[in-house]
């Protein structure tokens, strides 16, 4: 049953961050709900993860080919940008 397998694969199931995360996760993002970053910082918080922030980003540099691309694509590079500079202040 997939819901099955799903919930086997849930990775912040009984898993607290001992270190600094912060996840980028674009709002209109369809292939990845946003709403699965935000049930996950709210579980981390929940278990006393104290260093774990999300960022909704709003914004995306458009570099699709054509109308079929997806925000999951599209906004990507920025997102990998942003990520990488939040590692480099740590």
């Amino acid at each position: 049953d997939a819901i099955k397998i799903l919930r086997k694969n849930d990775s912040h199931r009984g898993w607290v961050p001992q270190m600094p995360i912060k996840m980028f996760h674009h709002v209109n993002d369809e292939l990845v709900m946003h709403e699965n970053s935000v049930i996950a910082l709210e579980k981390f918080q929940a278990k006393g993860a104290s260093s774990v922030e999300l960022e909704s980003v709003t914004t995306e540099i458009d570099v699709r080919e054509d109308s079929t691309d997806t925000y999951h694509a599209y906004a990507a590079p920025l997102i990998i940008f942003q990520a990488w500079e939040w590692l480099l202040e740590q």
